[in-house]
């Protein structure tokens, strides 16, 4: 009976796993400013985050342009303007700014999940790309173009309406308590679950399998992974800027990883115990 109950505990235990092992992946990502900015950092490097930005740089910097002088812009400064966006984009100083971007960005998300409690319809949580647009006026005035003076301008690109953010702060909330207290939960059911478990090999065997339970949800999280980020995107594209489906993407993609590197360490740990286990009968014949 002993057996069947600690057996019965490390079932439970294997099939809570998968969620704790994402909630404290999606906690940590999302709580701690470090592991989030490491996380979207090689975004810097896609070509269709650049592409993003640059876009938007030379649509602004036109705009800009246009509002701010008393004449007609020739045709060529178009692509000017969208030669200078590029070159801004693929610049070496490109990768910095991006993470100090998503330092801002990360505060703000954060001060809306935790403080927020209403919002503006129409407020949007933004991305400052206002240090880009002046390197663009910096490139055009080496152009030539030196005579183009405009006023010190702000330039946001607008990612998520803080309502949207608002609606999910329950979640985010069930997330942290989750990631805070389903380990212990699953940990106090795997030692629940070998302190019950009959002798010292009966022991041995049941923290192998609680071991290996531990591997095999980790295991699923990763084949979860994938469908989980896809369906993320999608929901992200819809009516919001495209930079946040680069960011969930990038963001989501790490749980893989994560999940793995839990796995095979649960998998050697379950593999050893059960070989200790095998060991000791063996010593007792």
């Amino acid at each position: 009976m002993r057996a069947f109950f600690a057996a019965a505990l490390v079932v439970v235990a294997t099939v809570l796993a998968p969620f704790v092992i994402t909630a404290a992946w999606g906690y940590e990502r999302t709580s701690d400013v470090d592991a989030y900015v490491e996380t979207v950092a090689p975004l810097a490097e896609e070509p269709e985050l650049r592409d993003e930005l640059a876009d938007e740089l030379g649509v602004a910097t036109v705009a800009a342009l246009e509002e701010n002088l008393p004449f007609a812009l020739p045709d060529q400064v178009d692509q000017q303007v969208a030669d200078a966006a590029e070159a801004v984009v693929r610049s070496p100083g490109f990768p910095e700014f991006w993470r100090e971007a998503n330092r801002d960005l990360h505060a703000e998300f954060m001060a809306l999940a935790h403080d927020g409690t209403d919002a503006d319809d129409d407020a949007w949580v933004r991305i400052d790309i206002s240090p880009l647009f002046q390197d663009v006026l910096e490139r055009l005035a080496g152009q030539g173009l030196s005579a183009l003076s405009l006023p010190e301008m702000t330039l946001e690109v607008p990612l998520v309406r803080e309502s949207t953010l608002l609606e999910q702060r329950d979640n985010y909330l069930l997330l942290e308590d989750v990631a805070r207290i389903g380990p212990w939960v699953v940990g106090g059911l795997l030692l629940a679950a070998v302190v019950i478990a009959p002798g010292v090999r009966g022991r041995l065997r049941t923290a192998g399998f609680g071991s290996l339970g531990i591997a095999l949800a980790a295991g699923v999280t990763m084949l979860a992974s994938g469908p989980l980020s896809d369906r993320a995107a999608e929901e992200a594209e819809q009516g919001r800027s495209g930079l946040v489906r680069l960011i969930t993407e990038v963001v989501l993609e790490s749980l893989g990883p994560h999940a793995r590197n839990i796995g095979l360490v649960a998998l050697a740990v379950g593999i050893v115990l059960l070989l200790a286990s095998y060991w000791s009968r063996r010593a007792r014949g």
